[in-house]
């Protein structure tokens, strides 16, 4: 089984990988301002293989940073070609940074079954 990952910046470390998770950084440096959701760039592009989803989570830091970001799943036909991104939103009262090369995510791939739901 072979995953097409693509760095969009390639003057940041490729992610590096533990036990098949990957580990993702932000691209440049994102500030949010209180109560303010962007969206932070993970400086890959993921195409995962037929029957596999990829699953980002986020990093135990952004939650020190006071932010909350959703998961997000990667199948073979979604975002074709777009680099991943994540949404956090400041909880705070002051703004919060992320720096280029924070790492921010995790990634993942797991194997998909068909649902195959009654008619």
């Amino acid at each position: 089984m072979k995953t097409s990952i693509k760095r969009v910046d390639k003057t940041l470390a490729s992610p590096a990988e533990k036990d098949s998770i990957l580990y993702l950084t932000s691209r440049r440096d994102v500030i949010i301002n209180p109560k303010e959701r962007r969206l932070v760039p993970l400086n890959v592009v993921v195409e995962p293989p037929k029957g596999y989803v990829f699953v980002v989570t986020p990093a135990d830091i952004l939650e020190t940073k006071g932010l909350s970001v959703s998961s997000k799943i990667v199948n073979s036909t979604d975002e074709q070609g777009e680099e991943l991104k994540i949404s956090v939103y400041n909880l705070n009262s002051e703004r919060a940074i992320v720096l280029r090369g924070d790492i921010v995510a995790r990634g993942f791939l797991i194997k998909t079954e068909k649902v195959g739901l009654p008619r």
